[in-house]
């Protein structure tokens, strides 16, 4: 029993000990560029290779007797002259001579002795031998073939895989020499080999073979003299995924997309279009272009030293990179099949002995979200402690020791929490602090105060960046700095008016007796050039809670109106048609109010005020909102809006971009032409207020005919085309208004 188990085990361990070797051989059979872009792919079972090097392996020289009127004589070959006529007849010349070129470049023939045909081709020796045969005799024909050629040396050099001298004929090609010294090796170039020639260059590209079936390297013959140079490798990029022929390919100075997906045999297998993701090299690593090979301006872009070029067709691989760079022993592309989490990834990326276990960072890039950097320490990852799913198009970088964590580390205080510090790396933000640490309360509801060299730089109310999405707002930090995060009452009761947006240096102030909205926007470093003071808007905690039931009324009320409307549709002797349309309406309403109720919140107390674009103004001018504030005032100034809005029954909301002197119409007219007499429309200004047909002067002007400013919206309800019932279909037009302006408004109450 024993030694079934040791030979059992013999067995095993052979096993494993051939499949490293294979495995290690099959890694060493690569070539330097096979394994250097290789090791930027997604791993694969099937390893990339250099296309064209192994077309002469069995390359059978294409030498024939066969001699063409480009071939020139010289000395060494020898001839056969056939004569026949009248002088043949008489036996005054024999009917054939077999004569070799001697080392001056004669033949003797002895009816008309030496005859010089060095350098010449066969219909130019013909013709000399005619003139010499016609003095003597008439009625003479004659004809030259060759007999058996010289051999001479051609030396080939560079990057062959035999180089030095090869014995050949006139009758051998560039590709028969290269044959023969072995071919090309992986390091050479096959698209410009280059035969030296009394002077001149001629260029052999074998991509004519490879790609396009010319015989081009064929046909050109070597001569006597001749030097044939393979020069070292060009610029290379490779193709992956949905083509015919995989693989490296060498590039000509100005190939195209197009080009290399020729030369990949075409893409798309059973007539798909596949997507391309570019693997292109930077200055800072490889960075991903998307791209299509139905997109023309993509196809005709040139193609780059280093590019790889990955093809999907429907779901695949290819769109599921997470790339890995940095000091680790394996970098590059992995799909985040294989890689899901950060401790799967460390088990194939392998950190090096000098990879910082401190600090690493995630870059997160997903579509219509900002860009985010999850920090973590490689060394918690390692131990168990830490683990991160991943997703694709992360980018996973690792530091030298030394380089991540070096600097002094940035420190984060919350009442009710450990302090906690967090590696300093360079270009780290606020937000990237946040989404590292844990926290006891919601950061949303808190305030951060960062303190450099002792002194406050700057207070930050959370939820403009984690709610709000200002990311404008987000802050670069620097080694050594301190985050205080505090909770808003607490902040709000410690100081009184908060300064938010645009201004200089917003933050927190002490409430001055008597100060104005101008007084304490002075105080806060006045406006930027950003600015956009006609949109400013105030929150004052002492109308919260009744604008709160306001609305609350407000959807009410509406809710009750839609509920008459649509118990009165019976009455109104309508068509299937009519009615349908009515009730899809009053429902699609009934589903937007729900969806005001459930976002009733906190964010509440909004003041509307109308201020000038300068401080100037707003200090000396009258007719402008220059109130007194109160203790927990927020004032916000907006960034200045660069487009307009058109809400409402359009299908979804759209942003157009502010054109100065535009009108409704206009504007109206880039989405599809509505007209008022389609619409009832109505405008909400930046700052909230609303304007209506009937708050315009009748007869003055129209909607259509205003023009918008900054950061407007316009709201378009459909007049609902039916037969009767007229004042029944205004009275939902009305309701519909009001619905989309309380949506609208509860948007606009979330600035802050």
């Amino acid at each position: 029993m024993k030694k079934l188990l040791l030979s059992i085990i013999l067995c095993i361990v052979i096993i494993f000990s051939l499949t490293g070797e294979v495995s290690g051989s099959a890694a060493e059979s690569m070539t330097p560029v096979e394994r250097a872009y290789n090791s930027r792919l997604p791993e694969s079972d099937v390893p990339l290779t250099q296309i064209g090097y192994d077309l002469f392996g069995t390359w059978i020289p294409t030498v024939t007797n066969t001699v063409d009127d480009s071939y020139l004589f010289g000395s060494g070959d020898k001839l056969r002259v056939y004569l026949w006529g009248d002088p043949v007849d008489y036996g005054a010349v024999l009917s054939s001579y077999d004569v070799e070129i001697d080392a001056d470049g004669s033949i003797f023939i002895k009816p008309v002795g030496r005859v010089s045909v060095y350098g010449r081709t066969i219909p130019q020796i013909e013709g000399i031998l005619a003139e010499k045969f016609a003095v003597k005799y008439k009625d003479i024909n004659l004809e030259v073939t060759p007999l058996q050629l010289r051999n001479f040396s051609v030396y080939v050099s560079g990057f062959s895989a035999k180089p030095g001298a090869v014995t050949v004929s006139n009758l051998w090609s560039a590709a028969d020499i290269l044959g023969v010294s072995g071919g090309v090796l992986p390091e050479g170039s096959l698209r410009s080999i280059r035969i030296l020639r009394n002077g001149e260059t001629l260029t052999v590209d074998f991509y004519d073979l490879l790609a396009d079936g010319s015989r081009g390297p064929v046909d050109v013959r070597i001569r006597e003299g001749d030097v044939v140079y393979v020069p070292p490798i060009g610029r290379t990029a490779a193709v992956v995924g949905d083509v015919r022929r995989p693989g490296i390919y060498e590039l000509a100075a100005d190939d195209t997309i197009a080009d290399i997906l020729k030369y990949a045999g075409g893409t798309g297998f059973a007539g798909a279009k596949p997507l391309v993701k570019l693997l292109r090299m930077s200055e800072n690593g490889s960075v991903i272009i998307d791209g299509a090979v139905s997109s023309e301006s993509f196809v005709s872009a040139k193609v780059q030293d280093g590019d790889i070029f990955l093809l999907q067709s429907g779901t695949a691989p290819v769109s599921n990179l997470i790339k890995i760079s940095g000091p680790v022993r394996n970098p590059g592309f992995y799909t985040a099949s294989s890689v899901p989490t950060l401790t799967a990834l460390l088990a194939k990326a392998v950190l090096l002995p000098e990879t910082d276990t401190l600090t690493a960072i995630i870059t997160r890039k997903e579509i219509n979200r900002d860009e985010e950097k999850i920090i973590f320490s490689p060394g918690k990852v390692l131990s168990g402690e830490v683990d991160i799913q991943l997703k694709p198009n992360d980018v996973v970088e690792f530091f030298r020791s030394g380089e991540g964590s070096a600097k002094e580390p940035i420190l984060v205080t919350s009442p009710g929490a450990d302090s906690q510090y967090v590696p300093f790396v360079p270009g780290i933000t606020l937000l990237d602090i946040l989404k590292g640490i844990s926290l006891a309360d919601n950061p949303a509801v808190m305030e951060a105060r960062i303190l450099r060299d002792a002194e406050v730089i700057d207070q930050i109310v959370l939820r403009e960046i984690l709610v709000r999405g200002k990311t404008d707002m987000n802050r670069e930090l620097a080694a050594g700095d301190k985050i205080i995060l505090l909770p808003l009452e607490k902040s709000a009761s410690e100081q009184g008016v908060k300064i938010l947006g645009q201004v200089a240096v917003p933050g927190v102030y002490p409430l001055i007796e008597g100060a104005t909205i101008h007084d304490m926007i002075v105080l806060a470093g006045g406006y930027t050039d950003k600015a956009f003071p006609q949109g400013a808007v105030m929150n004052r905690v002492s109308v919260q809670e009744k604008q709160l039931e306001q609305f609350k009324i407000s959807i009410q009320k509406t809710q009750e109106s839609l509920n008459q409307l649509e118990g009165a549709i019976a009455y109104q002797n309508l068509s299937d048609n009519a009615e349908t349309a009515l009730q899809s309406q009053i429902s699609a309403q009934k589903a937007l109010l729900k969806e005001a109720e459930e976002r009733l919140g906190d964010d509440f107390g909004r003041i509307i005020l109308t201020l000038p674009p300068t401080l100037r103004a707003l200090q000396l001018g009258s007719g402008y909102d220059n109130i007194q504030l109160q203790e927990g005032d927020t004032l916000y100034i907006p960034e200045q809006p660069m487009t307009i809005s058109i809400f409402g029954d359009i299908g979804t909301a759209a942003a157009l971009p502010w054109v100065p002197d535009k009108t409704v119409r206009k504007y109206l007219l880039e989405v599809g032409g509505l007209r008022s007499r389609d619409y009832s429309l109505s405008i909400v200004k930046q700052n909230g207020k609303i304007i209506t047909p009937d708050s315009l002067f009748f007869g003055l002007t129209t909607i259509e005919n205003l023009v918008l400013e900054q950061g407007d919206a316009v709201i378009a309800v459909k007049r609902l085309s039916l037969p009767a019932s007229t004042a029944f279909l205004e009275s939902l037009s009305s309701v519909t208004d009001t619905v989309y302006k309380i949506l609208y408004s509860l948007d606009a109450v979330g600035i802050l």
